[in-house]
């Protein structure tokens, strides 16, 4: 462990050791017990639940623990109770003739293939009949070592927080996570956004942003990865919100500057973590009213008035209504040439970007006079109206 970590993170992990002590797993009978085997929805089900429940009693400390090398008995009890789940299934496999068990295995790997978490690991497992370990908890375990292993920019206290509400919000609420992708634990945003100004900030992401659209859309890169990155945005407002609530300021402060650069794929995932976070009413109106109205007219209204970096969303949802309108009425009709109409509208909106220049707004919106009254009262007032609710 790097010690610039280690004199925050050993009085931590002494306090969270003693809690991970009293954590007892739901150890229970076992899940098939009277399951049909043939009954593929209800072994997957069965599997899903059991596994569901011991990852709920797993705390995010826990595998900071493993990831930096101690004996964690939570950790171990978690692997061990998975590989009794596969080795269960797995006997109970053989007692089906040959033909039969080989039917029984195609549907079990059909039906894992749809289920996330450690479900689809145990069943593959059960199905070859592994020895060891079924399945793999180096999507967490690797990139928390590799963080933890190099000195960390900002506070680690303000990380921990950061990463920890992460891990709930990634696994502890949804099912369906998959293991395939690493544990995020890029916390750049958060440290960028209390320790850069706001203006230089909104430009910085903006510049980033501008390039991400030329790669994945000009380039021809993976579009989703736009997709991704706004979502990952989005969650890491609202991150920042929960470790550090007094940020609201400065996030809507920040907003309202990728708002005069025209950085509408930015200022969306701002305005939506916030929104998300429980803080509708202290967003600006101005900004309410483009990213939060209905069927995002007001946006597409706004996005208008010159070039701009798009918010993708709306386009997305026009593409895909274009290709439900083709499937269900063809292509020789009134229904569908209504879509396709929208859908050219929508790809306008979405090049607009290949004539942005975020250079040129800079200029008008980092001017001394921009910086002062504008920006700094249009927050004022907005959390002011937000305290008297």
């Amino acid at each position: 462990m790097d010690t610039s970590n280690s004199t925050y993170l050993i009085p931590w992990l002494e306090k969270r050791s003693e809690e991970i002590a009293r954590i007892q797993l739901p150890i229970g009978p076992n899940p098939l017990l009277g399951v049909d085997i043939r009954d593929v929805s209800a072994i997957v089900r069965a599997i899903d639940n059991s596994s569901w429940s011991l990852f709920q009693h797993i705390p995010f400390a826990a595998w900071v623990l493993k990831a930096l090398g101690e004996e964690e008995d939570l950790i171990d009890s978690f692997l061990f109770h998975h590989d009794i789940l596969a080795f269960r299934l797995y006997c109970r496999l053989q007692r089906c003739c040959s033909k039969e068990k080989e039917g029984i295995k195609s549907q079990l790997l059909e039906a894992a293939s749809d289920m996330g978490g450690f479900t689809r690991s145990v069943i593959s497992g059960g199905i070859c009949g592994n020895n060891g370990a079924c399945i793999d908890i180096g999507f967490i375990i690797n990139p928390l070592a590799r963080l933890f292993a190099r000195p960390i920019d900002g506070s680690l206290d303000n990380i921990i927080g950061i990463l920890e509400v992460r891990y709930q919000c990634k696994y502890h609420l949804q099912r369906d996570f998959n293991t395939a992708f690493e544990f995020r634990t890029d916390t750049s945003f958060f440290h960028a956004l209390t320790t850069v100004s706001l203006a230089d900030f909104a430009i910085s992401i903006t510049h980033r942003d501008s390039r991400s659209f030329e790669d994945y859309i000009l380039l021809a890169k993976d579009f989703n990865r736009l997709n991704l990155c706004w979502n990952d945005r989005c969650e890491e407002v609202m991150e920042s919100l929960q470790v550090r609530p007094e940020l609201l300021a400065m996030l809507l402060e920040l907003a309202l500057r990728l708002y005069e650069l025209r950085n509408f794929y930015a200022l969306t995932a701002i305005v939506h973590g916030v929104d998300k976070a429980g803080h509708r009413v202290a967003i600006p109106s101005e900004l309410r009213h483009i990213v939060l109205s209905k069927n995002y007219q007001n946006y597409r209204n706004e996005l208008q008035n010159g070039p701009a970096l798009p918010f993708l969303f709306p386009a997305l949802v026009d593409l895909e209504s274009g290709t439900q309108a083709r499937a269900q009425y063809g292509l020789e009709t009134a229904e569908y040439e209504a879509c396709r109409r929208k859908i050219i509208c929508s790809l306008r909106e979405v090049f607009a970007f290949m004539s942005y220049k975020p250079e040129v707004l800079e200029i008008t919106s980092c001017a001394p006079e921009a910086q002062g009254a504008g920006i700094a009262e249009r927050v004022r007032g907005a959390l002011e109206s937000f305290c008297c609710i």
